[in-house]
């Protein structure tokens, strides 16, 4: 993740905590609370964006008896690139102190795929062509690359994309935690955590 980026991401959550915290009770509101108000008003965290760029490879004819058809060829090869976000769901964190009022333990679930998209300004298509009895249509084009986006989905997870994932939550809580002078040990259940998928070979 950008450190700019992390680095307005970590103030401006500070911030929210701070601000949460004097207005429940600037003399009696505890430190340990006040961060657990800040993180559950987040309820999602976006911690990676990854930009990818993809080619899909398209093919088809009719066949008869296993031959294929003149005329009905159709193919064309299409590229587009298109983003990955991953983060966490912080509904459901605990927190609690760790041996002192100056530690906290937190336990949250593994990061996830929060969303994949194409971006169409971005899309390309080369070496298109179709046989005298056939066409290319725009809705072939979106089903190849739907299918494709599938496929960098299934990658992304069987990866380390959400491994990183895991990585800038941690850093990111610590910090978060270490803005209001705490020291936050960070704990991944893996109970609801993204399945790992299977590629099987072709």
């Amino acid at each position: 993740m950008n450190a700019i980026l992390t680095f307005f991401l970590i103030i401006s959550a500070a911030i929210n905590v701070w601000l949460i915290g004097r207005a429940i009770n600037p003399r009696k509101v505890s430190l340990h609370s006040s961060l657990i108000q800040g993180i559950k008003n987040v309820k999602e965290l976006t911690t990676l964006r990854q930009y990818f760029q993809s080619v899909v490879i398209f093919k088809d004819s009719k066949a008869l008896f296993g031959v294929s058809l003149p005329g009905t060829e159709r193919k064309f090869i299409l590229k587009y690139g298109g983003v990955i976000t991953c983060g966490n769901d912080l509904e459901n964190i605990q927190i609690s102190e760790n041996g002192g009022s100056n530690s906290v333990k937190m336990v949250l679930p593994r990061s996830k795929l929060l969303d994949i998209y194409a971006d169409m300004k971005s899309v390309q298509v080369y070496d298109q062509s179709a046989g005298f009895f056939t066409t290319i249509e725009l809705n072939d084009q979106n089903r190849e690359l739907a299918n494709n986006l599938d496929e960098v989905r299934q990658e992304a997870i069987q990866g380390d994309v959400l491994r990183y994932a895991d990585e800038n939550t941690r850093a990111f809580m610590k910090a978060l935690a270490a803005s209001l002078g705490l020291e936050a040990e960070v704990v991944f259940d893996d109970k609801n955590s993204e399945p790992k998928i299977s590629i099987a070979a072709d």
